[in-house]
């Protein structure tokens, strides 16, 4: 085994602060969305509020919490910040591991894990994703530490830690796993913890063959990125062009969908859904076929297909964060994120249709709309041209 270089090729280019996507803000889809995870998360309050958000450069540190809050990635660095951390953690191959941020890794460190990995970030920033992927690369324990350095300028960043760990048991529970990872902190004796061999997050010990695969699947990626590769090629086609509003899976997302798969059975029980970030949706017979739920998902969740004669509404369970974007800018109220979701039935289906009507065109705008009661004028036709009271019969 030999520590590869190749990392620090890859890696050129990561810039120490965050862009922010407006387009992905879910402030920016849904006026009335109040989202606020990445203003009150900043432990430097480098984010302030304006029209939109905006960065202050200043103050920003580059730690990456912004990115590991925001559920639609609104906050993103041009590559991924676990990348390399992830693999590092794959290559250990140890049974317990824990897991310090940069200042923690400064001297010896006792530890229960034989081995604590330094991940060169504070710890609040780690995906859910990566702390569940580490988890199951470490089956004795994965330990978090959540404990304040005298000097540490991140401690309102203990109760995210803390949080994150809290969600990845969670998981684990709901699918039969036992709940392996523990913080720091909540260690009651300390009497019996050795030094621990202290590794370096990017730092990876990978052969040479596992270094090529790595760099043959780093060049793949960037040519699909090239080509243009989108979600819309994953699910299909959404609105006509003119209509769509762009949309963004969470690199995150998607690790976190692979490593569900890997957990195995899950068992059926109903979890409150402001406790995970998943959802299930709903939609009644009030739908007037406008397709905005679909246009505003983030994610690309909702996929509405129509032609003149009839529509579907599809839904992909794995994409939804359950953010209600859908919910607020439905303007009859017909679709509803449930209050809780179990993890069978995200995992039933991949898609589903969870709704379809028939569609007549409106005799003013030429639009296709869904008729209720025989009706020949689309919601927005009657809005636009006739006042209140003043609607002709059909």
């Amino acid at each position: 085994m030999v520590e590869v270089d190749i990392f620090d090729l890859l890696e050129q280019g990561l810039v120490s602060q965050p862009t922010f996507h407006r387009e992905r803000c879910l402030r920016f889809r849904y006026y009335l969305n109040r989202c606020n995870l990445c203003l009150k998360s900043c432990p430097f309050g480098a984010i302030r509020e304006s029209l939109y958000l905006e960065l202050d450069e200043e103050k920003c540190t580059g730690c990456g919490i912004c990115w590991q809050v925001c559920p639609t990635e609104a906050w993103a660095f041009p590559k991924s910040p676990e990348k390399t951390l992830r693999t590092t953690i794959l290559s250990l191959q140890t049974s317990a591991l824990e897991l310090i941020c940069h200042r923690a890794a400064q001297g010896e460190v006792f530890s229960p894990a034989p081995v604590a990995l330094n991940v060169k970030r504070c710890l609040a920033s780690l995906s859910l994703a990566l702390i569940l992927e580490t988890a199951l690369s470490a089956p004795q324990g994965l330990w978090l530490n959540d404990e304040l350095c005298p000097q540490c300028p991140m401690g309102s960043a203990q109760s995210i830690i803390r949080e994150q760990a809290q969600k990845a048991n969670r998981i684990l529970k709901a699918f039969g796993k036992e709940e392996t990872i523990a913080l720091k902190s909540s260690l009651p004796n300390r009497d019996g913890l050795l030094p621990a061999q202290v590794r370096q997050g990017d730092e990876p010990l990978l052969d040479r063959r596992a270094s090529f695969s790595l760099l043959y699947g780093e060049l793949a990626g960037l040519m699909r990125k090239a080509v243009g590769e989108s979600l819309e090629g994953l699910f299909g086609q959404l609105l006509p062009p003119e209509e769509r509003v762009p949309k963004h899976l969470p690199e995150p997302r998607l690790r976190l969908v692979r490593t569900l798969a890997r957990l195995g059975t899950p068992k059926d029980e109903e979890i409150p859904a402001s406790e995970l970030p998943f959802g299930l949706v709903e939609v009644d017979d009030s739908c007037t076929a406008c397709g905005l739920c679909a246009n505003q998902c983030p994610t690309g969740a909702l996929i509405f297909h129509r032609n003149q004669e009839s529509f579907t509404i599809d839904f992909v369970p794995l994409a939804c964060i359950g953010c209600k974007a859908c919910e607020g800018n439905c303007p009859t109220g017909a679709i509803k994120v449930k209050p809780y979701f179990s993890f069978p039935a995200l995992l039933r289906s991949l898609r589903l249709t969870v709704f379809k009507g028939e569609l007549k065109t409106c005799r003013q705008c030429g639009k296709p709309f869904r008729p209720t009661e025989g009706e020949e004028i689309c919601p927005a036709c009657r809005k636009l041209y006739y006042p209140p009271g003043e609607m002709p019969a059909g």
